[in-house]
């Protein structure tokens, strides 16, 4: 027998025509556990109140939901906050049974948060099976994926909501560094906005405030019903997920709760009025695919897949997803250094997800190599030593080679060799008197005055450089690498893009990585 919806029986009327009608003869509920007839009828009869009836019963928001099942439902099968509203009638007529008089009372159950840890996972894409997150892994950073010492390394996250309703999430972020100093780990929240993609919000703040709730409903296909006055947490443009899908939030209502007049352990003797439940609901469309920039690389982030929710959804939480960028900065000081560092997030009920991850970082070194060859006798590079006759022309050729890591301010002082003076139109018909070539085949033709020369890439630059005579031992200086200028040195190595912090980024993004650079110049042997 479901006793959650009794049998309902007849009760033979009464055999004495013409007496006012008892009101416990109308139908009533198989009584559980069932009393003796004559206990039953003298209870009735002496109290004159129909409590042989059925109560009238309003529960409200999950009442049906109580005798139905569903797949994959919450371990809280009900949004925290939900009011659960009880209203109890009774009926009784005056000792003639010429007036009938109602009376009601109510009682009211606020269901409790069942807190439950975040899920952490990668960042929602548009791949199937990975639309509400793609499984959790740390970047790689060994080998050619080794960061270079002295960056910041990025790596984007997500934190999902899996609790019964809105809850507070304690975070904090910690690091252990191995043969690294300088060490620097934060994180940073990215929202959606709605219009132009994804907002950076505050650094490191010391917890976060997520929505979650269990759905009751659905209306069209985009629509989705909470417990009236339950929903919380959530706000126009969150990112949610439910089903393994994530969302965007275009509508919030949060509805009211259902209540009665008679509330209160205290007695009542009229018949209260009761304001009807308005359930919350959520809006949500698809999570538009937009770029955000990690370690100088987009990265396609938003699950693009349009609601179309059905009977399925029911009973299945909805959590509220942030997206977590953690950026980790170090030097290594020896020639590599780690960094390992993790972010824990902690429920109300002190229930955690953590992520842990390591970061290599590369030590970093530049080569210096000069050689020499005499230009008159043919000769080639591959010599630190020549021999000439006065008036020979000699190059010299300079070779700065990265080793590992990212070099910056790198410059190269050099001057006039005694017994010999500069060549100061050995270059590009006559207006250059050195050469600064990269790896790539790039070159710049610097010339004597501290000027802007014309760089070879339009994203980056190679060189500049300067000669304060001709005279032996006047300086010759060279300010090297991508972001260098005519009076300070830049960056090497460099990604020809400008942005590819690593060798792999710069490779998928199809651009030249340039780690070597030489210099070329000629005097002449007074």
């Amino acid at each position: 027998m479901d006793r959650s919806h009794p049998q309902r029986i007849r009760t033979p009327a009464s055999p004495n025509r013409g007496q006012p009608r008892d009101p416990f003869v109308e139908e009533q509920p198989l009584p559980l556990p069932k009393p003796t007839r004559n206990t039953q009828r003298r209870t009735c009869m002496n109290r004159r109140i129909s409590t042989c009836r059925p109560h009238r019963l309003a529960v409200v928001a999950l009442a049906t939901l109580a005798v139905l099942v569903f797949p994959l439902a919450a371990l809280a099968n009900t949004t925290a906050d939900t009011t659960i509203l009880n209203v109890v009638q009774v009926d009784y007529q005056d000792a003639g049974g010429l007036t009938s008089f109602t009376a009601t009372a109510s009682s009211i159950v606020t269901v409790n948060l069942v807190a439950s840890p975040l899920l952490a996972s990668g960042p929602p894409t548009a791949t199937t099976g990975d639309e509400g997150g793609a499984a959790l892994t740390c970047p790689d950073t060994t080998g050619t994926y080794m960061v270079a010492s002295g960056t910041t390394f990025e790596s984007l996250f997500a934190l999902t909501a899996t609790a019964n309703g809105n809850d507070f999430y304690g975070l904090v972020i910690g690091n252990t560094p191995t043969t690294a100093g300088n060490v620097a780990v934060s994180h940073q929240y990215y929202t959606y906005n709605g219009t132009d993609g994804f907002t950076l919000l505050a650094t490191d703040p010391a917890d976060h405030e997520l929505g979650a709730a269990v759905v009751v409903g659905f209306s069209g296909t985009d629509t989705l019903y909470f417990p009236g006055g339950a929903l919380a947490g959530f706000a126009v443009n969150d990112i949610a997920v439910i089903d393994g899908i994530a969302y965007r939030v275009t509508n919030v209502t949060t509805g009211t709760a259902a209540v009665h007049a008679n509330a209160g352990a205290v007695e009542h003797n009229d018949e209260g009025s009761t304001t009807a439940e308005a359930q919350g609901s959520l809006t949500l469309a698809a999570l538009p695919v937009t770029d955000i920039s990690i370690n100088g690389a987009n990265v396609a982030v938003g699950s693009g897949t349009v609601p179309a929710f059905n009977n399925s959804v029911i009973g299945l939480v909805i959590g509220e997803m942030v997206l977590v960028k953690i950026s980790v900065t170090a030097s290594a000081t020896a020639t590599t250094g780690s960094v390992a560092y993790t972010l824990t997030a902690t429920d109300s009920g002190d229930g955690a997800e953590t992520i842990a991850c390591t970061v290599n970082f590369e030590g970093v070194g530049l080569t210096i190599r000069k050689d020499v060859r005499n230009v008159n006798a043919g000769g080639t590079f591959g010599a630190t030593t020549a021999s000439g006759n006065p008036g020979d022309v000699l190059e010299y050729r300079v070779t700065v080679a990265n080793t590992g890591g990212i070099a910056t301010q790198v410059v190269v002082t050099d001057a006039v060799p005694a017994y010999t003076s500069l060549v100061a139109d050995a270059y590009d018909s006559g207006n250059a008197f050195a050469v600064i070539t990269d790896n790539a085949d790039n070159t710049v033709n610097v010339t004597a005055a501290n000027d802007g020369e014309t760089q070879p890439l339009d994203l980056v630059e190679t060189g500049y450089g300067e000669a304060t005579g001709s005279a032996a031992g006047s300086d010759l200086t060279f300010f090297l690498g991508n972001t260098a200028t005519n009076a300070a040195g830049g960056t090497l190595p460099y990604c020809s893009d400008g942005t590819s912090l690593t060798v792999a980024a710069c490779t998928t993004a199809g651009k030249e990585w340039i780690d070597t650079l030489t210099i070329i110049y000629q005097v002449t042997i007074d």
